[in-house]
């Protein structure tokens, strides 16, 4: 549900793999479908994606929408979104929300600029979500775990997958499959080592969340989580 200060133009992008299923504009219903074409965005190499345009209104508009990310859609090349069933990969640049931006704003400033987004993420109880997003709440109830995250617009990373979980003195590790911890932490403090003597000194906290992410990825790294590719973890495998 987005406020009428919320929307300050006319329209909104969404992943093109996406349907809206329902639209409420004041609580009317409104076949917001009819009023949808494709379009490229000049600010991602002609990246395609739809925009929906809304109507007038002067208090809310209500949207809900569903999709298979389908690891073709996303607005950069190393944003898959999704390899298979067992792992799925959110990122801003899924365009995996309504998009609401100015046309006289490029997206780069739109992303800078903060405000809040609310992003509810509801999974199997065997799967983990892995973030950098904090957490409002959650629930699990048969079967199934809602989690309640919020973050500025473009600091969205939400890893997917059944992990194995190492919580050792370097970090919070969540893996593919059973790795030697003895091995991991000797390898993370001889990185950590390395990286200090070469790149300057600094704390790495032992808060720090490490979470494998298929290779080809791109590694990156967020405020306290660092998701990187499960090619780095196989030299310390059993």
């Amino acid at each position: 549900m987005y406020e009428k200060e919320e929307v300050r133009q006319n329209f909104f992008y969404l992943n093109r793999d996406f349907i809206i299923t329902h639209c409420l504009v004041d609580d009317i219903k409104y076949d917001i479908c009819n009023s949808v074409e494709m379009v490229s965005l000049d600010d991602f190499d002609g990246y395609e994606t739809k925009k929906y345009f809304i109507p007038p209104f002067d208090k809310k508009l209500t949207l809900e929408y569903t999709g298979i990310l389908t690891g073709k859609t996303g607005c950069c090349p190393y944003v898959r979104e999704t390899v298979s069933l067992e792992f799925t990969f959110i990122r801003w640049e899924t365009f995996c929300y309504p998009i609401f931006v100015n046309d006289n704003v490029t997206f780069r400033k739109f992303l800078s600029a903060k405000l809040r987004i609310d992003i509810t993420v509801i999974i199997p109880d065997e799967f983990i979500a892995v973030t950098c997003m904090p957490e409002v709440a959650s629930h699990a109830e048969n079967g199934v775990k809602t989690l309640n995250l919020w973050s500025d617009r473009h600091n969205i990373a939400i890893a997917i997958a059944k992990y194995t979980i190492k919580e050792l003195s370097t970090g919070k590790f969540y893996l593919f499959g059973e790795i030697d911890s003895v091995t991991l932490e000797k390898t993370m403090i001889a990185a950590h080592n390395f990286m200090n003597e070469h790149f300057g000194a600094r704390d790495i906290s032992n808060r720090t969340n490490y979470a494998a992410i298929p290779n080809r990825y791109g590694s990156f790294a967020t405020h306290l989580t660092v998701f990187v590719d499960e090619a780095t973890f196989k030299s310390v495998r059993r």
